[in-house]
């Protein structure tokens, strides 16, 4: 098994461990080159902050994947490479592309995006804002502001499918709206 997710292994045994627990034996090779190929596209990059030079943690690529395993129970091929493709602003990957756009500022949405898409939005802006605070964003109040309105919006886009992850915005939202007032 550790061969056949070599890089996970190395970038985030988290994953590695996620992946083996919930997929067993079934696993495909693809995901650990879409891995990869993430990491070496800015995977290992925050997208908000900068990491402190030789800090561990696990990389973005895999927080969202394990997001989309753990809290939603999507497990399929198809959302974990457009998971690995989206974490790095790789729009080649249909899902990824949509999934980007209800990530968007755009307040708009022109169609009816899947529910892979739609779980995928929640799992990025969840990530995002587990990590918001470590952001230089975060102290100015109007950023948070915006930050916020965003992140209503990404909830209202996804809809009461992804009821798991918007719980878990919604709950996020209240506590920083709650330090924001305070």
């Amino acid at each position: 098994m550790k061969n056949k997710l070599k890089n996970i292994y190395k970038y985030s045994q988290n994953l590695f461990h996620t992946l083996r627990n919930t997929l067993g034996d079934d696993i495909s090779h693809e995901l650990d080159r879409s891995f990869l190929s993430a990491i070496n596209n800015g995977g290992l990059e925050e997208l908000d902050f900068k990491r402190p030079e030789g800090q561990s943690y696990n990389p973005r690529p895999a927080r969202i994947a394990i997001i989309l395993i753990t809290e939603t129970l999507k497990r399929d091929d198809a959302i974990l490479l457009a998971a690995f493709s989206a974490s790095v602003f790789d729009t080649s990957n249909s899902i990824a592309a949509t999934a980007l756009e209800i990530c968007g500022d755009s307040h708009t949405i022109n169609y009816h995006p899947t529910s892979e898409a739609k779980f995928l939005a929640l799992a990025l802006h969840l990530d995002r804002a587990r990590h918001f605070h470590l952001s230089p964003d975060y102290l100015d109040k109007n950023s948070r502001a915006k930050f916020h309105a965003l992140t209503y919006k990404v909830i209202n886009s996804a809809g009461p499918e992804c009821k798991r992850l918007n719980d878990l915005l919604i709950h996020w939202l209240r506590r920083d709206e709650k330090k924001l007032t305070s």
